[in-house]
């Protein structure tokens, strides 16, 4: 029987599991995997959750045939985290990173796996334990150079310092020695093959979503009834990756949009920056249901970002709301019924006058571009991305 080692705490985690446990593997999963927010979590001394855990034991439970180790923060974070002067440092990230490795191999303790499957970050160091191991990588991100690219803000947002990641270098040792390359996009998988990924590496498996499981409340089908015409929606951290400043920029511009509210984190510096701006209405960190209720309130929802997948844009998508989306956003990539939903550059004008051209659109329009969108789940389902990953997992192993 063929052996995996499965370190990742994406999303669907489980599905995998599912997938490998289907092909006969012996797997080992540990969790939770340290991206590089633990780094942060660690050093400002916040308990870690161990839902990831839970989550693998209650499958193991149920007869997945997962061997599950359960990861706490005393395991694998040094305690030169909590020393540190400068919290989510790249060398707090690196540290947290190989200190996991270091744990998994060792807990391992038996004959070196045929298989690697873990989170971006740890596949060098665990590879370098055991070289004669398949490796695939999880990366949930664009390729990092597109992340380092500098843009110009628009309008005054606060300049901040220029983006670097902290695994850059041990990224391109991951991508060099890894079998697979998992990302959940072709987005994505473009900005990996521009800039030297082999393609035949490259393995699109998107992130499943399932609109069932957002339920709507009697405070949302209200807020739907009481929708503001004039006003649109960002939801995520308000920074340049996300490209809170061109939606800033594309509400002031607009003839028909007088308000942008904005959902999620926000530094003080962006928080002021946005106090300035008297066309944005910034409603801090909110819980999913009130997010939702939101989504119902306004008459469109905007991502102008460039990041790998895009949740928020699902569930936005499940409230029945209209979307504008960035080209560089990955589930623009699933939207293919929905055209008219992504927006092919980062230009405030060309924002400004989408959102202008939606605002007069009837309401018999409004509900077949919202059929449109909905045809996104079809493509999301547990079911193909546990396909995705057992088609892999069979292809590794021939």
């Amino acid at each position: 029987m063929k052996r995996l080692v499965y370190a990742s705490n994406v999303r669907h985690t489980e599905t995998a599991l599912r997938a490998a446990a289907q092909l006969h593997l012996d797997v080992s999963s540990y969790g939770p995997s340290p991206w590089p927010a633990f780094a942060w979590i660690a050093a400002s001394r916040m308990p870690i959750p161990q839902a990831y855990g839970r989550r693998l034991q209650h499958y193991a439970a149920r007869g997945g045939g997962a061997a599950v180790r359960s990861i706490g923060p005393g395991q694998y974070i040094p305690h030169a985290l909590g020393l540190m002067r400068k919290p989510y440092s790249g060398r707090a990230v690196r540290l947290t990173h190989l200190a996991q490795a270091r744990y998994v191999t060792t807990s391992y303790g038996r004959k070196a796996p045929d298989f690697l499957h873990t989170v971006e970050g740890l596949l060098a160091p665990m590879l370098s334990s055991w070289p004669s191991a398949f490796g695939v990588v999880e990366r949930r991100s664009h390729h990092y150079r597109v992340q380092e690219a500098l843009r110009r803000t628009e309008g005054e947002f606060p300049q901040t310092a220029p983006f670097k990641d902290a695994l850059r270098e041990t990224l391109d040792v991951e991508f060099r020695l890894a079998a697979k390359v998992v990302v959940y996009s072709s987005a994505v998988a473009e900005s990996h093959c521009r800039y030297g990924v082999e393609p035949e590496k490259i393995q699109v498996i998107p992130i499943s979503f399932e609109p069932g499981q957002l339920e709507r409340t009697e405070q949302s089908v209200l807020a739907r009834s009481n929708r503001n015409a004039r006003k649109a929606l960002f939801v995520g951290r308000a920074t340049l990756e996300k490209g809170i400043d061109i939606a800033a920029e594309a509400v002031r511009r607009s003839r028909n949009f007088d308000k942008l509210l904005v959902v999620g984190s926000a530094t003080a510096q962006v928080q002021a920056w946005m106090a300035k701006c008297s066309w944005i209405e910034y409603l801090g960190v909110l819980p999913g249901d009130e997010v939702r209720q939101w989504m119902e309130s306004v008459n469109i929802f905007i991502m102008p970002s460039v990041e790998s997948f895009g949740l928020a844009v699902l569930e936005a998508i499940a409230m029945e709301q209209i979307v504008l989306v960035s080209h560089q956003t990955g589930v623009g990539s699933y939207l293919k019924e929905a055209n008219e939903a992504i927006v092919g550059s980062l230009q405030p004008d060309d924002w400004a006058a989408r959102l202008d051209k939606l605002a007069s659109i009837s309401d018999e329009e409004r509900r077949v571009r919202i059929g449109r969108q909905r045809q996104v789940f079809s493509r999301l389902s547990p079911t193909i991305v546990k396909q995705g990953y057992q088609a892999m997992y069979e292809e590794l192993l021939a």
